[in-house]
């Protein structure tokens, strides 16, 4: 079978069409569930049941003879029946006494006689019944078809009633009578007993087809009188004792199918305003067919989890209630636990089942429409963190408690008790069962969600699925403790009706009431940084208000510059930035929803900056709205003796320089190490990377610890513990590997070209030392520091500083001139920090400022406006090291905002004048980059005319041929341009 054919699912009906008559098991449950489908559409299935248990009712009354006299209390409550029957049986008799023939015939035959008698009374009954009055009943559920057959059978029974009443009522002489004519007369009875036998069948075969397609009783309008019974009362005093077809309940399946209508209907509502997780990450609310199809998959999950469990279980029910197997029916005295469980647990196994299979055809159903070839599609099925084919399937665990419930509450409802307790159990269950399965899948929604101002927010409300989960309680709880009531007559099934209308449209509003603050949830929290010029700095205005300016701080406020967002200003630094997208708050901080700021698109980690592995855990990187490079500026050097000391890189912890400073080091791309020094530069370089990292992440953990208790709630406590814990295993996580870098390089010994040993290089020094430190302050002999203190790690975090690198409140070491030349690590926590240190005049250290050009050359410029002047050998910074594109980071948990800022982003790039001038704005005298361009260039997905305001002029005739997309010239570099100063102008584009 191919999964790549649009025509697969329809093969795979076939082949189980094909193959369901060779399964026995299928076949039976074929015919259970035919059945169940006959009941539901009005089909009678139990005929032959119901008559016989109809003519053992007539049979019965019949032998009581009028007699109300009966200890038990359902033959002693159809007094009524048992009168007329005997009314009708009386006047026959008297019709017999007067027949000289029927004397002679009967005067020895008692039995036969009886049992004329019996039939003759039932027949006329049955007569009455069908020429009289009969409180409405049948209703317009029987069609025209059956009633002329009952015609027919009518005038037989008239034609069989006179015909005897005439012969019985001839004159004949006593004297006269042979024994001919008694033997004619007897056989003449027994034609009329066999044809009396064969009309009561038809007649109440009728009455049993009457009862399936109309199960409402006769209604009485007078009171009863039993000394003068109706037959209108008869009727009902018959079928209110017979084995009644229903009386075991309709089953909840057919009110769930109903009900199923507006389930979609709702869902369809909620996906439209956002309040209901799409079935596509990349499908909007505006796209039609996604919103349909993804109520299409919502209600056959909910079906599958109400409808098709039900029906298997009461379909069973059913076959077992009309082979006099079922046991809850019985009363409560008589019932066989045993019994009774055993068949609970089969009709569980039979509604697992169904359930199970429903499931399976959502999870592909959902896989086929998403998926654009089959590897994909086996991908979303089996691989990732939430396959189709588990994720789905366990949902069935709700249909636990639904079934044997619903089973309980059906079998109370027939014994006239109430099911509220079981509908009441049953949803709180099946609540439970959801928010153990969200538990599982997802075990960070407790965190982000269980607040109740974080519960009713969009993102959680399509995180958890609230709006499918409330209506799945709901129906729970309607059919357990309304749908399928036994017995109904037409004023309880409007009574039933109501109660299901009210108790639907209570979970409609309950769910609108969860999801409606959703839908008006449009002031959002968006993080600034202030210390990255060009593209985020602070201003204060004249009237003294402070507000964020830059490149990429103008774009975020382009992008909800409208009525959709307001937006509140929230300032971040390096160190928090990336918590606080992800969901995660810091300090007296709380979390944002959108990055501004200069983020490099980058789905895996540095190698010496774990914090850098999750920077995009719960977010989603924006369109590229900016195209960069790592880069350097490098001190110049005056004198002749400045190019030979040590060099000391300096860049922003937890940003990609961190990884370029170290490969620049072991290939030594600065050219700061002689030929003969270069000895196990990876080594080194690798100690003093890792050095710096620990350094880094320790910091970071203690400035993240409480100097004091603070008043924080359970709930608060706990996550803030938990961040703590994530920090601290992030900074004994860097520990271990600087210790290990250290001790493999404590062992390298050094040598010259002769033989001779060569001096120590300070990183070997280096490493000694801080080894040294951590056999102080690490108890445990492997050196894991897991047991360290605050101050003991507060003490490795001084040890893994390098020397030449200032600290806090204390100055740099000055480095050992006859030491070998070495590389340095100096991370700082803002571009402020950094430019300041590498402005600083230092004659016995090389320093070089790390990172992306446009911010180190936006540093350097505002740091000259302020002071004097900071000379550098390369004034526009060196080639680009790597490629940074940048993006806007964007939570994860509101993919209506995701788009909104991915729309937003392409409408402003294709307007070509205010983009370029944004550009203009914040890098005066400065030419784009060939990946710069191309960017602009690419962005600019729509036609920049649906941007433009019309104006009174029209264009020449010539003009009209013309296309409206922008000229390339001048926006694409030319093959000419060196790699060196590759960069373009955007004036042809203006």
């Amino acid at each position: 079978m191919k999964f790549d054919s649009p025509q697969w699912p329809l093969t795979l009906a076939f082949a189980f069409a094909g193959l369901a008559d060779l399964l026995p098991p299928i076949r039976l449950a074929e015919e259970w569930l035919r059945n169940r489908a006959f009941r539901a559409a009005g089909i009678p299935v139990r005929v032959e049941q119901t008559t016989r248990s109809l003519i053992a009712n007539l049979e019965d009354r019949s032998k009581q003879n009028g007699n109300t006299v009966s200890k038990d209390a359902k033959v002693a409550s159809t007094s009524g029946l048992a009168r007329m029957l005997k009314h009708y049986r009386d006047n026959w008799e008297e019709q017999f006494k007067l027949s000289d023939l029927a004397k002679e015939s009967f005067g020895s035959r008692f039995a036969r006689y009886d049992e004329l008698l019996s039939l003759l009374s039932e027949i006329e009954l049955l007569v009455v019944w069908a020429k009289t009055e009969r409180g409405g009943w049948p209703g317009v559920e029987v069609s025209s078809r059956v009633r002329e057959a009952e015609a027919k059978y009518i005038d037989q029974g008239d034609k069989l009633l006179n015909d005897l009443l005439r012969r019985l009522q001839e004159k004949l002489d006593v004297n006269k009578i042979t024994h001919l004519a008694k033997a004619r007369f007897d056989e003449y009875l027994s034609v009329v007993a066999k044809d009396a036998i064969a009309i009561r069948f038809e007649l109440v075969t009728l009455l049993a087809i009457f009862l399936e397609r109309d199960p409402d009783s006769p209604a009485t309008v007078k009171p009863i009188d039993p000394k003068h019974p109706r037959p209108i009362d008869a009727l009902a005093d018959l079928l209110k004792t017979t084995d009644r077809p229903d009386a075991v309940g309709r089953g909840p399946e057919a009110g769930l199918l109903v009900l199923l209508i507006p389930t979609f209907v709702l869902i369809t509502a909620g996906a439209w305003q956002g309040a209901q997780e799409l079935v596509g990450l990349y499908v909007e609310t505006s796209n039609a067919r996604g919103v349909l199809l993804t109520s299409l998959v919502e209600t056959l999950k909910i079906a599958s989890l109400t409808f098709l469990p039900l029906l298997a279980a009461f379909s069973f029910r059913q076959y077992l209630w009309d082979t006099k197997d079922w046991a809850g029916i019985a009363p409560a005295k008589n019932r066989q636990r045993a019994a009774r469980l055993n068949q609970m647990m089969a009709c569980l196994g039979l509604g697992l089942t169904a359930s199970l299979v429903g499931l399976t055809g959502v999870a592909l159903l959902r896989a086929f429409s998403i998926a654009q070839n089959a590897d994909y599609f086996n991908a979303l099925l089996f691989n990732g963190p939430v396959p189709f084919m588990l994720y789905y399937p366990t949902l069935a665990a709700t249909v636990i408690p639904l079934v044997p419930l619903c089973l309980a509450a059906a079998d109370a409802r027939a014994d006239n008790r109430s099911g509220l307790v079981y509908a009441i159990v049953g949803a709180c269950s099946v609540l439970l069962l959801l928010i153990a399965h969200g538990t599982f899948w997802d075990p960070s929604w407790v965190r982000g969600c269980l607040a109740i101002f974080e519960f009713v927010t969009a993102q959680c409300s399509r995180r958890l699925d609230t709006l499918s989960r409330l209506i799945l309680i709901g129906l729970v709880f309607v059919s357990i403790s309304v749908l399928g009531a036994p017995g109904p007559n037409r004023p309880r099934i409007r009574g039933d009706s109501i109660k299901v209308l009210l108790a639907f449209a209570g979970i409609t509003l309950a769910a609108i009431g969860l999801v409606g603050p959703a839908l008006a949830q449009d002031k959002i929290r968006v993080g600034f940084r202030n210390d990255v010029e060009p593209f985020s700095y602070q201003v204060t205005d004249e009237a003294g208000q402070s507000r964020y300016v830059g490149y990429l701080a103008d774009l975020c406020h382009e992008i909800f510059d409208g009525p959709e967002y307001d937006v509140e200003e929230v300032a971040v630094t390096a160190a928090n930035r990336f918590k606080l997208i992800n969901g995660e708050a810091v300090e007296e901080k709380q979390p944002i929803q959108v990055l501004c700021d200069a983020v490099t698109m980058r789905f895996s980690g540095s190698g010496y900056d774990d914090a850098e592995n999750d920077r995009s855990e719960n977010s989603i990187y924006s369109p590229i709205v900016f195209a960069s490079g790592v880069s350097y500026l490098m001190r110049s050097s005056r004198g002749p003796t400045d190019a030979i000391g040590d060099m000391a890189i300096g860049y922003v912890a937890s940003t990609t320089a961190a990884d370029v400073a170290f490969k620049s080091c072991y290939v030594d791309l600065l050219k700061a190490i002689a030929p003969p020094e270069r000895q196990m530069m990876f080594e080194r370089c690798h100690f003093l990377a890792s050095a710096a990292a620990a350094r880094q992440r320790i910091q970071q953990f203690l400035l993240s610890s409480p100097t004091q208790e603070l008043a924080l709630g359970p709930k608060q406590k706990k996550e803030r513990e938990g961040a703590l814990k994530k920090e601290r295993d992030g900074a004994l996580k860097a520990i271990r590997e600087a210790r290990q870098y250290a001790q493999d390089l404590s062992r390298i010994v050094f040598t010259q070209q002769n033989g001779d040993l060569a001096p120590v290089p300070s990183s070997r020094r280096f490493a000694l030392a801080f080894l040294k430190v951590l056999t102080a302050n690490c108890r445990d002999p492997s050196l894991a520091c897991d047991n360290a203190s605050n101050e003991e790690l507060r003490s490795i975090a001084g040890a893994a500083t390098d020397p030449v690198c200032p600290e806090q409140n204390k100055p740099a070491t000055d480095q050992d001139a006859t030491s070998w030349r070495e590389y340095h690590f100096c991370p700082m926590e803002s571009h402020q920090d950094l430019i300041q240190w590498f402005c600083q005049d230092d004659k016995k250290l090389r320093r070089v400022y790390m990172g992306d050009r446009e911010l180190i050359l936006g540093k350097l410029e505002s740091w000259e406006a302020k002071n004097s002047p900071c000379v550098v050998e390369e004034a526009n910074g060196f080639d680009y090291l790597t490629y940074e594109p940048y993006a806007l980071l964007v939570t994860a948990n509101d993919t209506k905002l995701v788009q909104f800022v991915q729309k937003r982003v392409y409408q402003i790039f294709s307007h070509r004048h205010p983009a370029t001038n944004l550009f203009s704005s914040y890098f005066r005298d400065r030419k784009m980059s060939p990946a710069l361009a191309y960017l602009f260039l690419l962005n600019a997905v729509d036609l920049e005319e649906n941007y433009l305001i019309p104006s009174d002029s029209r264009p020449a005739d010539g003009d009209k041929m013309k296309k409206t997309a922008p000229p390339l010239i001048g926006i694409l570099p030319s093959p000419q341009e060196g790699s060196k100063d590759r960069a373009v102008s955007l004036s042809a584009h203006d």
